[in-house]
């Protein structure tokens, strides 16, 4: 009896061992934060690899330069595509492959005496795994926030737009846009303050958006800037600025965070 059943459990874990032969075993996970090249060679053992690509986030857009009563606020960036792909034909790939991990975009300064007018941010950069092969995996960069007008009545602006296409993998997701922002300028509410809220840049696959810059004053001036995206992708916060009794400087739109490039091999 406990012979039979030895040699049943011996035969069990025959059948294991075979079928987990036939699939792949995770080895080891790259983590790439700069453009480069993956070198199959240097994995002699590599039976399939598995490409995560996460585009730049955008930069969040300044705010302008207000004079007393106003109040202006920016919009944050978008975050950056997501794109992966299960790679088995390891013979296909290219000897040496390039890849391009995407820029984070830069923040839109805020308007100051000199120059009125806030900027937009920058869009976020493309991230990418063997552009142009067939077994490509893209993700797109996150779109720019816009500049913060200054007004001293109500005012709303809208946030970013979704990353572009041309996204490219088994599996992929456009990057989030950042929200609309609010401004209400003294002659809005009664004259005893002004009020507005700037968009905090938008979350990626993986990574956070930047806080925006929030403005609320009752008898002083204020010019709030925002923070960057953290995390990979994440869109820069929007700009906010704006001063009740005083003039106030704009606030600068935090940079998006840059894109990254996984690559966990198997054997």
């Amino acid at each position: 009896m406990t012979r039979a059943r030895d040699m049943a459990d011996l035969a069990s874990s025959a059948t294991t061992l075979a079928t987990q032969s036939d699939g792949y075993v995770y080895r080891d996970t790259l983590y790439l934060t700069s453009s480069t090249t993956f070198t199959k060679a240097s994995y002699p053992w590599l039976r399939a690899i598995k490409v995560i690509c996460q585009g730049g986030g955008g930069g969040g857009g300044g705010s302008d330069y207000c004079t007393a009563g106003e109040v202006g606020t920016a919009s944050g960036g978008g975050a950056g595509a997501y794109s992966e792909r299960f790679i088995t034909d390891i013979s296909s790939l290219a000897s040496s492959v390039s890849i391009v991990v995407g820029a984070g975009g830069v923040g839109g300064p805020g308007g100051t005496s000199a120059s009125n007018s806030g900027s937009h941010g920058t869009d976020g950069g493309q991230t990418s795994f063997a552009l142009g092969e067939s077994y490509q995996v893209v993700a797109a960069g996150g779109d720019r926030g816009l500049q913060g007008f200054e007004t001293s009545s109500a005012y709303g602006s809208s946030g970013s737009t979704v990353s572009g296409g041309g996204n490219v993998g088994d599996i992929f997701q456009q990057g989030a846009s950042s929200e609309n922002t609010i401004s209400f300028g003294s002659t809005a509410i009664g004259g005893a303050y002004i009020v507005g809220t700037a968009s905090a840049g938008a979350s990626s696959r993986l990574g956070m958006g930047g806080y925006a810059g929030i403005v609320v004053t009752g008898t002083t001036s204020t010019a709030n800037g925002s923070t960057p995206g953290t995390g990979w992708g994440g869109g820069g916060g929007g700009g906010g600025g704006g001063g009740l009794t005083t003039t106030a400087d704009g606030g600068t739109g935090g940079n998006g965070r840059q894109g990254i490039v996984i690559v966990e091999l198997y054997a």
